[in-house]
């Protein structure tokens, strides 16, 4: 159950997994919050406050930083309208990388000139990384330097300024490329999580005094005699004391043919009542069920990070610019025409030469 201390905060228009984790290491930084952690996933931000934070501020800071780090990202009330969204990418996105791809394409085919072909790699490259490099510039002025658009951007600016044009157009091309791939995928996930934790019942149908009362499923405890009607899901676990029909516990068990439930059965809380009435004495209560463990699991994974996630997440923290550094000084491009280079055996060519 959530305290005063806790906060749920519900990320709309978060698509970005690498992004999540900044909104996460960006929210424990703001002032009055203890620990903070994402359900990238279910997206959701927990964030818990010390005694000093003010929910109010607290959620204004961390909206302001969530929309500076992703674009079209805003704290909404639930996790409905989190998911309200439209995840389709627009069309314009692929118009864009459809053109990059058709410059690309015809600057290596064909008798061109020079400058003919340069213009076509760098109008190839501008439609491709035209959001990288505007995110890389956009991140340098908040003071977060070292992400992937500021490695994409000096990696490919670096390939131009040494004249390797169609290296440096691919390699962004395919960036942009898996980025949308990667946005699929998880809306892809997202949707099928969803649609996993609808198998959850709503309510339980209880037999008490001799009438009919409609509970929480959390509410009814083992012993109590529920009534499942056809097309109504299995609210618990439980035995059938009365009534014969047919379950589709494609649900639970992923099994596609339909179960048969009599008298002395045991039902499964989640699966569907296809036919008859039954009436069931409920064995266990609604948190010790499969489904409630099934749901839990489901919920929390996106949340709780293995200690190697986490060792990765601070050391890349320290990796990054220490690469970045390291590239800098033994940059072969700092070597100029002419200029007389001696590679031992073993050694890899760095530059072209004769």
């Amino acid at each position: 159950m959530e305290s005063k201390n806790d906060l749920q905060l519900y990320l709309k228009g978060l698509d970005c997994a690498n992004c999540g984790l900044k909104i996460e290491a960006a929210a424990r930084a703001v002032e009055g919050v203890s620990a903070a952690q994402l359900d990238f996933v279910g997206r959701k931000l927990h964030v818990k406050i010390d005694g000093s934070g003010n929910v109010q501020q607290i959620t204004a800071a961390i909206g302001r930083l969530a929309a500076g780090i992703e674009n079209g990202v805003e704290i909404v009330a639930t996790a409905e309208a989190a998911a309200a969204e439209a995840k389709p990418r627009p069309g314009l996105v692929w118009v864009r990388l459809g053109g990059a791809a058709l410059f690309f394409g015809v600057a290596q085919l064909g008798e061109l000139t020079l400058v003919m072909q340069t213009g076509l790699f760098l109008a190839a490259y501008l439609l491709a990384g035209v959001w990288v490099l505007w995110g890389a510039a956009k991140n340098i002025f908040h003071g977060r330097i070292f992400d992937e658009n500021f490695l994409m951007s000096i990696a490919t600016l670096g390939a131009l300024a040494i004249g390797e044009f169609p290296e440096a157009v691919a390699v962004m091309l395919f960036y942009e490329i898996g980025e949308i791939l990667q946005s699929t995928a998880v809306g892809r996930s997202r949707r099928s999580i969803e649609a996993l934790l609808k198998i959850r019942p709503e309510y339980a149908t209880v037999k008490r005094d001799g009438k009919l009362v409609t509970a929480d499923p959390a509410e009814v405890m083992p012993g109590d005699i529920i009534l499942i009607k056809p097309g109504e899901k299995v609210p618990l676990d439980g035995q059938v004391i009365e009534g014969q029909s047919m379950l589709d516990v494609s649900n639970v068990t992923g099994e596609s043919v339909p179960q048969e439930a009599g008298p002395g059965d045991e039902v499964l809380a989640g699966t569907i009542n296809q036919s008859g009435l039954l009436t069931v004495q409920v064995t266990r209560i609604f948190n010790e069920s499969a489904v409630a463990q099934i749901l839990e699991l489901v919920q929390n994974a996106g949340s709780k990070k293995a200690r190697t996630e986490n060792f990765i997440t601070k050391f890349a923290g320290w990796y990054t610019p220490l690469v970045v550094a390291v590239a800098a000084l033994l940059d072969p491009a700092e070597v100029m025409p002419g200029d007389i280079i001696l590679i031992k055996p073993g050694e890899k060519f760095r530059l072209t030469g004769r």
